[in-house]
């Protein structure tokens, strides 16, 4: 049944995509929102046919017809990463084959999203993007009180591929699946980034229908504390008190019951569910505290544990500390050594796979990527600036759990909401 579906939305993509480029991004996008990465037709990713099935017929269709704030991320971060890669250890044919693979699965998209959707588009494909997230953020919930994962493990039995840290059979029954919100997602790192990033563009999304970001804002709060990750809880209660604080600048009945509904919430939290809520709530207020997150069993690694693995990481490329070992090196090292690494294991913060992988100028380059994001978004609407902040601490706390083509895909959004109104469909913003 699930190869069934996975070869008929494979075929919809195609004939979608031939119909209209706009209805074929567009089921991409509910796609790789709803269903599990491990999705396959034969030894590519699902994620990976449909892009490609769109970009082909983009080329095709619109005959290079290109907006150029759509070319930023190309120049300012894949140029300089393989540029790095040329004077790393790590063989060329890797990194290559990994950076093309990082190309299209987290660049494509918002490539994409700038020449196919339209001005006038945008909140259709906000609404999109949400009642997907609704779908899954339902089911999220559900995760949590079920003793494993049913659908990702569906997935994953049929299919037996899921990211380089292979897991066990077991560890997925009794452990990286159990006990918390995991969503279409093989743990509740990567969910909590997915959640965190779409309830902070709703929060402070001023056009799309507020039904909808009520709804994404109420789920995607919840699957945050459920997954149990300071990475997503941290971020998410700062984002919420800058909400609350704006809130109280403007009392009004409506702002008066937003705040009530939210201490209530945090009452009955307590009241009925006080191992969630100390779990969770109170040990996020504490993230600094390993003590408090671990007496609250909070998962993740340890505030000290960070600080011992970045001094540890240091004297690790104090041979090649400009340029790195080369790119996407944690996976490189689990391929050759058949294991995560024993003290940096995933290398779970942007600044350790960015350093270890590109060295300090890579570190610099990534941080200048989202700095030039940063700055441009924000003289669009200076609200935008709290979806960057709780994206940039989350990466930083746990890294980019491949997420970061779901981040550039609301930057994209941000983007045209500039151009609405003002620009024709060729012209386009200068990111410099």
């Amino acid at each position: 049944m699930i190869i069934f579906l996975i070869y008929f939305l494979f075929l919809a993509e195609i004939i979608l995509s031939l119909k209209s480029l706009k209805l074929g991004l567009y089921l991409y996008l509910a796609i790789r929102l709803v269903l599990p990465t491990t999705a396959r037709l034969g030894s590519i990713s699902l994620n990976s046919a449909c892009i490609l099935v769109v970009l082909t017929i983009f080329f095709l269709k619109e005959k290079m017809n290109i907006r150029k704030t759509s070319l930023f991320p190309f120049p300012l971060l894949v140029l300089p990463l393989f540029l790095l890669g040329l004077f790393a250890k790590t063989p060329i044919s890797f990194q290559f084959s990994e950076l093309m693979q990082f190309t299209l699965t987290e660049l494509i998209p918002f490539f994409l999203m700038l020449n196919i959707i339209r001005d006038e588009d945008k909140n259709r494909c906000c609404q999109l993007i949400y009642i997907s997230f609704i779908i899954i953020g339902i089911y999220g919930i559900i995760s949590f009180f079920l003793p494993y994962n049913i659908l990702y493990m569906s997935f994953y039995d049929i299919f037996r591929v899921g990211t380089v840290y292979e897991i066990s059979d077991e560890a997925l029954l009794m452990g990286a699946l159990n006990g918390r919100a995991t969503g279409n997602t093989s743990g509740g790192i990567i969910w909590g980034q997915i959640c965190l990033i779409v309830t902070s563009f709703a929060l402070f999304d001023g056009d799309s229908n507020k039904k909808l970001r009520n709804a994404v804002v109420f789920l995607g709060s919840l699957n945050c504390l459920l997954c149990t990750k300071r990475s997503a809880l941290v971020p998410l209660t700062l984002i919420l008190l800058i909400y609350l604080l704006q809130r109280l600048s403007k009392i009004n009945l409506k702002s008066i019951a937003v705040i009530l509904s939210m201490i209530m919430a945090v009452l009955i939290l307590q009241r009925f569910f006080p191992d969630i809520f100390e779990r969770n709530f109170i040990a996020a207020l504490k993230f600094w505290d390993d003590r408090a997150a671990e007496s609250a069993g909070l998962h993740g690694s340890t505030f000290n544990m960070r600080m011992e693995q970045a001094t540890y990481l240091n004297q690790m490329i104090s041979s090649c500390a400009l340029q790195g070992f080369g790119f996407n090196y944690p996976t490189y090292y689990v391929q050759v050594y058949h294991g995560i690494h024993p003290f940096m294991l995933g290398f779970e913060s942007i600044y350790f796979s960015a350093v270890a992988s590109s060295g300090y100028i890579g570190f610099i380059v990534w941080m200048f990527f989202f700095l030039r994001i940063y700055k441009k978004t924000t003289a669009i609407n200076r609200q935008y600036r709290y979806v960057h902040l709780t994206y940039i601490i989350s990466i930083f706390m746990s890294g980019i759990q491949s997420t970061l083509w779901l981040y550039l895909v609301i930057v994209a959004l941000m983007f045209l909401k500039e151009e609405r109104g003002i620009r024709s469909n060729v012209q386009t913003v200068n990111i410099d």
